[in-house]
């Protein structure tokens, strides 16, 4: 899932206004997947933010939410090729664009 997930929910593609769209349509992925099946999942991280009616960014509250049922592998950033490791520094600075490897456990 690559940069869809935070744009839900806010009735600009006629979806129905849902605070927990994005949380519902990560959880349909959830229910796709085998036990330990990954999921590579695209979100901006920040500060917990609602940009209203245009998108979410993802910070230490809403983040657990929509991994929840996942193992956080790994996470890309600014097309580097190493993975890095979760840590609390990600959320401590600006808005940046992260991709999350999940697994399912």
């Amino acid at each position: 899932m690559h940069s869809v997930v935070e744009y839900l929910g806010f009735g600009r593609f006629d979806d129905i206004i849902d605070p927990f769209a994005d949380i519902r349509e990560v959880r349909k992925a959830y229910c796709s997947l085998k036990m330990g099946g990954l999921l590579f999942l695209g979100i901006p991280v920040c500060v917990d933010s609602v940009y209203y009616p245009v998108k979410r960014c993802y910070g230490r509250i809403r983040l657990p939410l929509i991994t929840q049922g996942f193992k956080v592998l790994y996470y890309f950033e600014n097309n580097k090729p190493t993975p890095n490791n979760l840590s609390v520094s990600l959320f401590q600075s600006k808005e940046r664009y992260v991709m999350f490897v999940l697994k399912k456990s």
